[in-house]
């Protein structure tokens, strides 16, 4: 587990300048070598810069620490590996991921000084500070609006006694989406009805709703068997309405397209 943010502030030293970064390294030459500029890219990833750290921490997805081989490139394949857009090097060995920094922590700080534990001539934040990265080919997580004649409608909250939808129903916890669920409901609502995803893994299927939506931030969990869409959250569903011409072309008389 990763330190806390009070423990890495009282144990900390000062960490070598710019120079002393590249000028050690005794291994090959790094993707990021001492101080990247702003905005600079490598690949897909673009550094943003130095960033404070905050209380309950300013990326605060998945993390590791590793005291003897971190590098800016490891810490970056860890967030990918683990659905980050964002992946954040703080007091030499350790890496935080992320989709959005947590307030009040802004960039544009200095003290991002310490060598990475895995290579001497990166720099892997310092001291309450993060050296940012962020990568600009990830594709973040949302809820399809479509998908089998489904119309998306939006977050809702599950029933205060029994279901929101209180139909047949199904669980997956490996392979769970939007799409298997609505591909569900409509075999097995004879009129479609309504499809929703709750807990990552739970499919609910219904003849009618009646609550209204709640904040969509609150259906936040990703789908178990597709980590780029949205399936709910704790007791909150991402509802789909059946629609026949749902997600698809309808063309006028005359033959031309009508979205």
């Amino acid at each position: 587990m990763a330190a806390s943010s009070s423990s890495v502030a009282s144990s900390a030293s000062s960490g070598p300048t710019t120079s002393s970064l590249t000028s050690t390294s005794t291994g090959p030459l790094p993707s990021w070598t001492g101080t990247p500029k702003i905005n600079s890219t490598i690949g897909t990833w673009e550094y943003l810069g130095c960033a404070t750290e905050v209380a309950g921490r300013t990326l605060t997805g998945s993390s590791y620490s590793d005291g003897a081989a971190m590098t800016i490139e490891s810490c970056q394949a860890f967030c990918t590996k683990h659905n980050y857009a964002l992946a954040g090097l703080e007091y030499a060995s350790q890496c935080y991921c992320s989709n959005s920094m947590a307030s009040p922590s802004a960039l544009g700080q200095v003290g991002c000084s310490m060598a990475c534990t895995g290579n001497s001539a990166e720099t892997c934040g310092g001291s309450s500070r993060i050296s940012m990265f962020n990568n600009t080919a990830y594709v973040y997580p949302n809820s399809p609006k479509s998908a089998n004649s489904y119309t998306y409608l939006g977050c809702y909250a599950e029933a205060a006694n029994g279901r929101l939808l209180p139909g047949v129903s199904y669980s997956d916890g490996v392979a769970m989406t939007v799409e298997s669920c609505t591909a569900f409901c409509k075999a097995n609502v004879p009129s479609g009805g309504y499809a929703g995803v709750e807990y990552a893994s739970q499919c609910y299927c219904g003849a009618a709703l009646s609550q209204t939506p709640v904040a969509s931030t609150s259906c936040n969990m990703l789908c178990t068997g597709n980590n780029k869409e949205f399936c709910g959250g704790s007791g909150t569903l991402n509802v789909y309405q059946y629609s026949a011409t749902a997600g698809k072309k309808i063309r006028d008389l005359n033959g031309r397209g009508v979205f």
